[in-house]
């Protein structure tokens, strides 16, 4: 396969594919299209090279300014000599495919037919840490907690009250910013977390009606801290380990399919 993303969130990319998006990349930035050679070097440097045209100190400024590179990588990619050359390695070219892909990794393994980008995280993957959404939204613009506690109060106390805001918050933000957290915290059957000018609102359920779907604890509203979070997330990862192990194993005594 050309490209691929495993369970060990590690992708394989081909010389080939590497070379076609820093051509992407360089024609988005300098709005010229520069065929490009991206090859292993050896097993720790790969390098880029373009075939029929030589990068000037302002290319290659102006490449580096769009990735905000630091001076370690500025002084690796000028040439010495203040010159023009048909080359850049690896520092600015990860930073290209980076800023292309939308995406990080901790490290990389290079081989002769491709680049493994080990511990890959992209807006696909992690769409939250990767993008920052949380962190850029504007604040006015987001409901606090008395005018939610209001509103599910004047609308019945359940989810369907809750959509309401989830369809408002698409609307504004492009995301409804509301999550389902379905498995119990030893006090309550599941809850929702919903973002508000003040964090993130904790809004717990326990019982689920046909027509109204999960019914609100009110009295139990409360917004997140740190420690709340970090109790959620191990419990999830706990539930999540478990049952992906145990559906592997039953998956594993079934025979295969044709």
């Amino acid at each position: 396969m050309e490209e691929q993303i495993d369970i060990l969130k590690t992708r394989r990319m081909s010389w080939d594919t590497v070379s076609r998006i820093l051509e992407e990349s360089v024609h988005e930035l300098l709005g010229k299209k520069i065929r490009i050679r991206a090859w292993a070097e050896d097993t720790d440097y790969w390098g880029a090279i373009a075939q029929d045209y030589r990068f000037s100190l302002d290319d290659l400024n102006r490449l580096m300014d769009s990735v905000q590179a630091n001076n370690t990588v500025r002084l690796r990619t000028l040439p010495e000599d203040d010159s023009t050359t048909n080359s850049f390695g690896m520092d600015l070219g990860e930073l290209l495919l980076k800023r292309k892909l939308q995406a990080n990794w901790s490290d990389w393994h290079i081989a002769k037919p491709c680049l493994w980008l080990l511990d890959y995280t992209s807006r696909q993957t992690h769409p939250y840490t990767t993008t920052g959404l949380l962190n850029s939204l504007a604040k006015d613009k987001l409901m606090c907690i008395t005018d939610v506690k209001d509103h599910l109060y004047r609308n019945g106390c359940s989810d369907r009250a809750l959509s309401e805001i989830r369809e408002a918050y698409f609307e504004a933000f492009g995301h409804e910013l509301c999550w389902r957290y379905p498995i119990s915290d030893d006090l309550h059957l599941g809850a929702f977390v919903l973002v508000v000018q003040e964090g993130f609102l904790h809004i717990p359920y326990n019982n689920v009606d046909a027509e109204e779907y999960e019914l609100l604890e009110m009295d139990d509203i409360a917004l997140h801290n740190a420690e709340s979070l970090d109790s959620f997330i191990a419990d999830w990862d706990s539930f999540s380990t478990d049952l992906l192990d145990a559906m592997k194993a039953m998956r594993s005594r079934m025979p295969l399919t044709i």
